[in-house]
């Protein structure tokens, strides 16, 4: 979602950021917070900075969204991705059982490459 939507609105706060992106994307307080796994009255608090969501309800609001963190809480529209950098938000809204599945096999991958100290880097070939 990188359209007018995501536009930042100068001295825009992290509630309206939510509150605007749930009333563009058409969903109510309830879906939203049933997509991030909280409560429609925590969406409301939130929307309204009675309460600043947690990191991991955080990184599930910006999935159930389709924006980055960073936009919900600086106003700053991620440039488009593709590939993991797309996904990787969007992990945090699955099951913790799952996402740990999930880093071990990453973590298997990496080790298989030899890729698992963080300077390392796979380059793409075209």
């Amino acid at each position: 979602m990188n359209g007018p939507e995501q536009q930042a609105v100068p001295g825009e706060q992290l509630g309206e950021h939510i509150s605007r992106l749930r009333r563009s994307a058409g969903l109510s307080q309830e879906e939203l917070g049933r997509r991030a796994g909280v409560k429609a009255v925590q969406i409301s608090k939130y929307e309204r900075g009675i309460y600043a969501p947690r990191a991991a309800v955080l990184g599930r609001l910006a999935a159930a969204l389709e924006t980055t963190t960073d936009y919900l809480l600086a106003g700053q529209a991620a440039a488009a991705k593709d590939g993991l950098a797309a996904v990787l938000p969007r992990l945090d809204a699955l099951p913790a059982e799952l996402r740990a599945h999930l880093f071990e096999l990453l973590d298997a991958i990496l080790k298989a490459h030899d890729l698992t100290r963080p300077e390392q880097r796979v380059t793409e070939t075209p």
